[in-house]
């Protein structure tokens, strides 16, 4: 089953170093001052999501239940795939408070709202056509129900729309993690205030996720232990100034501890377990580092796969339930896994170009219309 896997990394590989013609990417090669290897990792996390999503809708269609896969890699591909980019959005956020002198609050959450909400919008409008088409083009709720339910994906909670039961499958539910980034996002501010001002407040706040892991409080909506991810990530902040210990990190003997500490977090009976998050978060710190894997991560297609993995991770449930339940036109057995499987690397093609698309027409102009929204008003 894994090979299958292989096969489809490989193939978003070499489409994107075909996409790296189009000239629609040539910026990539004059970015510079970069966190490690970091920018080349974050596509094969979305594509884990990905392949992870392939996985649990081969064990939907035939079993008519939505849950985890039988086979454990590609169950940990999407909680290792998620487990790291938590740990980036913690490095990068506090690696920016750590070295700023001042930070303008309104121009980062003005950022990150145009990095974020332009796809997610363009999305939501995907799962209502979704949604509506299958509904007959008919409101089957409270017109109030119906616009309290919008609001609720507005604020990233979710839920079924229209009385649709499949509303949040047709995503894959990945809208979960946004929910916490932007958590994480709204902590920055104390966050900032604690590194400059206090101390004892910093090491309060970067204990609290440890304690409510202890506690396991019940909140709504949120899980307290993906906080410890974020902390994770903000650790290696420290270790990016130690220059030697950067020197070393790029050599391929780390490049082999890198990957073994990919495969044992891959390979760990249990998700989120000490010995995968402790594998992910070696893995993670070696590669932020600066190891690119033996030059896989340096590569432009890798570069190319960083630049649209928000719209592969945010997209390819919309792919996946287009192709396997609203137009099922492939002859696929449900019940044979191999006949099933053998379409991954063939979905990762739609996927990959679809996110490039959405990257160019949505991202891409949003990212810069944001940033010439604030350079006007300065």
């Amino acid at each position: 089953m894994i090979y299958w896997g292989i096969a489809s990394l490989a193939t978003a590989y070499f489409l994107a170093a075909i996409i790296s013609h189009s000239g629609k990417f040539e910026y990539l090669d004059l970015r510079h001052k970069r966190i490690g290897a970091l920018d080349g990792l974050r596509g094969y996390l979305a594509l884990f999501v990905f392949l992870h999503h392939f996985a649990i809708t081969l064990q939907w269609k035939s079993t008519g239940i939505w849950t985890k896969p039988p086979s454990i890699v590609f169950q940990n591909m999407g909680k290792v795939g998620v487990s790291i980019f938590f740990m980036i959005t913690g490095l990068l956020f506090i690696y920016r408070l750590s070295t700023a002198d001042s930070i303008c609050w309104k121009r980062l959450f003005s950022s990150r709202i145009f990095r974020i909400y332009p796809l997610f919008i363009f999305a939501l409008l995907l799962i209502s056509t979704i949604v509506f088409s299958n509904s007959a083009w008919s409101i089957n709720v409270p017109k109030q129900q119906l616009a309290s339910e919008y609001v609720k994906w507005l604020f990233l909670i979710g839920g079924n729309i229209n009385n649709y039961g499949h509303t949040t499958l047709i995503i894959a539910g990945v809208h979960w993690t946004l929910r916490y980034e932007w958590i994480f996002y709204l902590l920055l501010p104390a966050i900032a205030f604690s590194m400059k001002r206090s101390k004892i407040l910093l090491t309060l706040i970067f204990i609290t996720p440890f304690l409510l892991l202890v506690i396991d409080p019940d909140i709504p909506y949120i899980n307290t232990k993906f906080f410890i991810l974020f902390c994770g990530g903000a650790a290696v902040v420290p270790l990016l100034k130690n220059k030697t210990l950067v020197s070393i990190a790029k050599s391929r003997m780390f490049s082999i501890i890198s990957i073994c500490a990919l495969a044992t977090s891959l390979l760990s009976a249990k998700a989120f377990s000490p010995i995968q998050l402790a594998s992910s978060f070696l893995f993670f710190t070696i590669v932020a580092l600066g190891n690119d894997l033996f030059g896989l991560l340096s590569q432009k297609s890798s570069l190319i796969l960083g630049e649209i993995s928000y719209s592969i991770y945010l997209l390819h449930g919309i792919v996946l339930y287009l192709i396997f339940t609203v137009y099922p036109s492939l002859q696929i057995d449900m019940t044979n896994q191999e006949s099933f499987l053998k379409f991954m690397p063939i979905i990762t093609i739609a996927v990959t170009l679809f996110s490039s698309l959405t990257f160019l027409m949505i991202e891409s102009p949003s990212m810069s219309f944001g940033k010439k929204l604030w350079r006007t008003k300065s």
